[in-house]
C-alpha cells in the first residue's frame, strides 16, 4: 500500500497550502503585516524542514493532520481578512504590531528585561529579594504598573482585550479554614503571573511605531496591492431542445434560494480605502502604551493614545475665545469694525 494513502499528508498538499499562504500574504493591504505574516510563514514552514524533525513527521500522522488543519485555519484567516472582514483583518494588524501571538511574547520579555536598577540601593534591595514565586516574592515594577495602566485605560475594554483582574494574587484559605501550604502558594503565583503575562500589552519598538505613525499621517504613501485577476468560469454549454427543464436536483431538494444575508452572517466585508486604513491603524495605536522615564521624578509614565482623534470643529487658536460668543456679542464686533 502507498505511504501516503495509509494516513499521511501527501508532499503536494503541503506545497499546495505553502503556495496559498505565501498568495494571500502578498494581497495584505497593510505593509507591516504582508512582511510580517510572510516570514512568519516561511520560518513556520522552514521550521518542519529540518532532518530530525522531518523524520519524526514522517510516521507521526497525527501531527501531521494537526499541522494541516493550523495552516488551513491561518489560510482562512487571511483569505477573509483580503475580503475585507473586519474581525479577521484586525487579528492579522494585531499579530504583526505585536497585540497578540508570538510577537507580542518577545517584545513582553524584552520589555522585562530592560527593566534594570538604576542606583545601587535598587541593586542591593534586588539581591535581597527571594527566589521567584517564593514567599515575600514581588513582581517586577513595569509588569504592576503597565497593569494598573491598562485597567485604568476605558479604550482597551472597547476593543475587546482580554486583560487580568487581580492586581496581586489571591491566597484563598483551604476548606480546613487554613492558609494554604508552601507548594500552592507558590503555584497560585505562577499562575497569576502567567495570566498577567499574557494579558500584558508592551510598548512597540520605535522603528514599528514610527512606521505606523507614518502611515497614519501619509508621511509614508500607502497603495492597496493589486491582485491577481481571478480565472473565469468555463461557459457551461447550452441545453439542447430536447432535455427537459426538469432535472434530478430540482426534483429531490426544490428551487434554489436566491441571494441572501447568509454570508454577511460573520460580518460585511469592507472595502481597503486609506479612511478604513486609518481607522484600523488608530484603533492599533490606542492598544500600545508609550512608556517614559521621568528622572526628576523617578518615575514612569506610561502614555496611552486616544481612540478617536478630537474633532476638527473645536479647533481654534490658542486664547481664541469667539466659538463661545453670542449673536449679540458678534454683532457688536462688527459693528465696532464697520465704524473704524
Amino acid at each position: 500500500m502507498d505511504r501516503f494513502q495509509s494516513g499521511a499528508v501527501h508532499p503536494q498538499e503541503w506545497s499546495r497550502l505553502y503556495r496559498c499562504l505565501l498568495r494571500e500574504c502578498s494581497y495584505l493591504p497593510d505593509p507591516v503585516a504582508r512582511t510580517h505574516m510572510h516570514s512568519y510563514v516561511v520560518q513556520r514552514f522552514r521550521r518542519y524542514c529540518q532532518p530530525v524533525v522531518k523524520d519524526d513527521l514522517k510516521s507521526d500522522w497525527n501531527r501531521q493532520s494537526r499541522l494541516l488543519r493550523t495552516g488551513k485555519q491561518r489560510l482562512s484567516l487571511l483569505t477573509r481578512a483580503n475580503e475585507g472582514y473586519l474581525k479577521p483583518f484586525e487579528k492579522v494588524l494585531r499579530l504583526a504590531y505585536g497585540r497578540e501571538g508570538p510577537q507580542r511574547h518577545a517584545w513582553t520579555d524584552k520589555m522585562i528585561e530592560s527593566d534594570v536598577p538604576h542606583d545601587n540601593e535598587a541593586v542591593e534591595e534586588l539581591m535581597k529579594q527571594p527566589s521567584q514565586f517564593e514567599d515575600g516574592w514581588n513582581p517586577p515594577k513595569i509588569v504592576v504598573e503597565l497593569l494598573r495602566s491598562q485597567q485604568g485605560n476605558p479604550n482597551l475594554q472597547q476593543l475587546r482585550h482580554k486583560q487580568p483582574k487581580q492586581l496581586a494574587p489571591v491566597m484563598r484559605k483551604t476548606v480546613w479554614g487554613k492558609d494554604p501550604c508552601l507548594r500552592r502558594r507558590r503555584n497560585i503565583r505562577r499562575t497569576w503571573y502567567t495570566k498577567v503575562k499574557a494579558g500584558l500589552l508592551p510598548p512597540m519598538p520605535d522603528t514599528e511605531r514610527a512606521t505606523l505613525l507614518g502611515l497614519m499621517s501619509g508621511e509614508i504613501p500607502w497603495n492597496a496591492p493589486a491582485r491577481r485577476t481571478k480565472a473565469r468560469p468555463t461557459e457551461k454549454v447550452k441545453a439542447t431542445e430536447g432535455e427537459t427543464v426538469l432535472n434530478k436536483e430540482l426534483l429531490l431538494y426544490g428551487p434554489k434560494k436566491g441571494d441572501t444575508f447568509e454570508r454577511f452572517s460573520s460580518g460585511r466585508p469592507h472595502v481597503f480605502t486609506l479612511r478604513f486604513m486609518r481607522r484600523s491603524w488608530r484603533r492599533i495605536l490606542a492598544m500600545t502604551p508609550h512608556i517614559e522615564w521621568d528622572s526628576p521624578a523617578k518615575r514612569r509614565n506610561i502614555r496611552w493614545e486616544p481612540l478617536r482623534e478630537a474633532s476638527s470643529l473645536f479647533e481654534t487658536l490658542e486664547g481664541d475665545d469667539t466659538i463661545f460668543w453670542t449673536a449679540g456679542d458678534r454683532q457688536a464686533t462688527k459693528t465696532v469694525n464697520a465704524e473704524q
